[in-house]
């Protein structure tokens, strides 16, 4: 297959970000479907990166078909069907037991939705859903297959509904994220974290946000007895990355942020930094839900403090908290602010009153 017939199959998919096909890398078939990897130009900085296609005899990728979903599992399979709208894979679901994600951009070396549910699996982490198969060709992870979990509905959508006291809500994710943490601690390394690289952290997301930093803050972040450690992350994590079923929660989608490489994705950093996605994502959720400020408030207090006592996270966490964690909410409401301002700017106000918030000082 040439670059130009790679890039005419890929214009209009919804998991394509445009970037010119730079070149056509062949992989063994699947069944009758040709299949590709189409090498696409990044930046110099990132791995080669690459959209994973599956063409059958009509000239378009073909991921419901079920040799793609037999190449998982290692056996045949009787039924296939899509499994909605995703914006980054393809998902779909066989004999109605198993969902196999098909990864669309990809990057030689292990793809962090195989690598660390696996891993937390293993060390007895029960709030994840295990792989049950995994597929790789020539050093690139291509698909996961995982139980299908079936009636679901995801954390975003629980807390858009709930227009009650939210404590209770908030209070379990962040039990549920210092668990999170505390498996992924025992399933990779530990390190020590560097307050200069927190102060790092803290003055780049000023830079961002055209702020002169607060000297006073970056002495409290360099001035730590302790700085706590840093651990494998989910690195992008929120809401809609939680699935309720039946009565107990589940963690999906360790992909991290999917602009970012695969080595940045994988590398260690403070736990704080999920727990900072977490609660602007409540921030959010009070938003959109038409929630009030005093459910925003308590949602955010609630989750942030069950995180922060929890035995968990005890001997991951710096001495003095806040400041780190203030210093990651700082550098994702300025990534949202970057992101609204750009697709969506009647909602830039909602990370604008964080960054204000955060800069003048306000928690």
């Amino acid at each position: 297959m040439r670059a130009e017939r790679a890039a005419a199959i890929l214009r209009g998919k919804r998991w394509y970000g445009g970037e010119a096909v730079s070149g056509v890398q062949p992989l063994e078939p699947v069944g009758h479907m040709e299949h590709v990897l189409a090498e696409v130009a990044v930046r110099p900085t990132v791995e080669t990166t690459a959209y994973q296609l599956l063409v059958g005899a009509g000239g378009d990728d073909e991921v419901t078909d079920p040799a793609v979903a037999a190449q998982v599992l290692g056996h045949p399979v009787r039924t296939v069907r899509e499994l909605g709208a995703e914006q980054s894979n393809s998902s779909v679901v066989v004999d109605d037991e198993v969902l196999v994600k098909v990864f669309r951009k990809v990057q030689p070396g292990p793809n962090p939705d195989v690598e660390v549910p696996a891993a937390l699996g293993a060390v007895g982490f029960s709030d994840v859903v295990v792989p049950l198969a995994s597929w790789s060709e020539q050093g690139w992870d291509l698909a996961v297959a995982v139980p299908f979990l079936g009636a679901v509905v995801d954390g975003w959508t629980v807390s858009l509904g709930h227009a009650g006291d939210p404590t209770d809500l908030a209070a379990g994710v962040g039990h549920l994220t210092a668990r999170l943490h505390g498996a992924l601690a025992e399933a990779f390394s530990v390190r020590a974290a560097e307050p200069d690289a927190l102060v790092a952290t803290y003055e780049r997301a000023c830079a961002d946000a055209a702020v002169p930093p607060d000297r006073r803050t970056a002495d409290d972040l360099r001035a730590l007895p302790d700085a706590g450690a840093t651990i494998r992350v989910h690195g992008d994590y929120h809401l809609g990355q939680l699935l309720r079923h039946g009565d107990r929660w589940y963690v999906i989608d360790f992909e991290g942020e999917p602009n970012r490489s695969l080595a940045e994705r994988r590398a260690p950093a403070p736990p704080l930094k999920d727990l900072a996605g977490m609660l602007r994502s409540f921030a959010y959720a009070a938003v959109v839900g038409g929630h009030d400020e005093a459910w925003e408030q308590a949602a955010v207090r609630s989750c942030r403090d069950a995180y922060l006592t929890d035995p968990s996270t005890a001997a991951l966490l710096p001495s003095d908290p806040e400041p780190v964690l203030d210093a990651y909410l700082l550098e994702k409401a300025v990534y949202e602010l970057a992101y609204e301002r750009g697709f969506r700017p009647d909602w830039a106000w909602i990370p604008e009153k964080a960054v204000q918030q955060l800069v003048g000082g306000s928690r």
